[in-house]
């Protein structure tokens, strides 16, 4: 009865979120906000940057480095310090078993957290804003190690599968350690972003997300779209979730990697971090792209602790 009712529900709610998520009320509506601010005062974007975008429009996926982004600055090094000073937690209560998490899944904001600072740095969300085509929220931001299963039966996010609300999702990911096949590398199928080729077949589900059998994927792409991303560590990966994607089959060797999520400001779920007086203090001397992606205008005077 209880499975019933979901279904009535979700069948109710149909025609309101398919026209949500049409493009002209989805881009030009809800987020026009957002859109205005990218026309109006747009941020630039570095050489790199630009090839990234372009990447990313045509095929929804892009692959970079630290270096290549920011030359000379060594994140890598930050990132790797933090991680080995603060383990992960060695149990879940999540839904994904096969991964430990580093920090809350609602954590306080802490400026000082390497990976904080580099999700709102201006040459990573120049490359969103320019991708989406408007001022992007930072939804979330995690770091997680995958532990390896063998090869046991993909399940969850180890599925292919679209991300489910939005025409758009912009993610990155940058790995702490080298990743091979047997890491669980994160996987994309080329140009099944909405602006893709392919972006008609499998179409989101307005919840849950979309889980199409694998042996249905493999028929209906090129096997030459199947893009594996292993890379060293320092590897970044700028992906469009709306697109067929899965990651974490990791069979024989863990992979430590970083997400940072952004999202356009309609997205209807909170951001999921909280805020402290000292991060409120802090976060108003960040760029106004910076401080929009944390909730907006004079974060000082504004209270909650999700979107702001």
């Amino acid at each position: 009865m209880a499975a019933l009712l979901k279904h009535l529900y979700h069948a109710a709610l149909e025609p309101y979120h398919r026209l949500r998520m049409s493009y002209p009320v989805w881009y030009g509506v809800l987020n026009r906000e957002a859109v205005n601010r990218h026309r109006q005062t747009p941020l630039p974007l570095s050489e790199e940057g630009r090839r990234i975008v372009e990447t990313l429009k045509r095929d929804g996926v892009a692959v970079s480095s630290l270096d290549a982004l920011f030359p000379g600055e060594d994140w890598l090094t930050k990132f790797q310090t933090w991680e080995r000073e603060h383990p992960h937690v060695e149990s879940t209560t999540g839904k994904k078993q096969f991964w430990r998490e580093y920090w809350d899944l609602l954590p306080t904001l802490d400026l000082s957290n390497p990976f904080l600072r580099f999700s709102l740095e201006d040459n990573i969300l120049s490359i969103g804003h320019h991708y989406m085509g408007m001022w992007l929220r930072l939804r979330q931001y995690l770091l997680a190690k995958t532990l390896p299963t063998g090869h046991a039966e993909p399940i969850l996010s180890q599925r292919w599968h679209k991300d489910p609300t939005e025409k758009k999702w912009f993610k990155c990911f940058i790995y702490l350690n080298d990743v091979d096949e047997t890491a669980g590398p994160f996987t994309y199928m080329r140009e099944s972003n909405h602006d893709g080729r392919f972006g008609h077949l499998f179409p989101q589900k307005f919840i849950g997300g979309t889980y199409p059998p694998e042996t249905e994927v493999d028929q209906a792409f090129p096997k030459e779209n199947v893009t594996v991303m292993t890379g060293k560590a320092g590897t970044v990966i700028f992906c469009d979730v709306a697109g067929l994607h899965f990651g974490g089959r990791a069979t024989e060797n863990p992979r430590i990697m970083f997400t940072a999520c952004y999202n356009a400001p309609s997205f209807p779920e909170a951001c999921h971090f909280r805020w402290s007086e000292g991060a409120r203090r802090e976060a108003v001397t960040l760029s106004p792209a910076a401080q929009y992606a944390l909730g907006g205008r004079n974060l000082a005077h504004k209270t909650g602790s999700a979107n702001m």
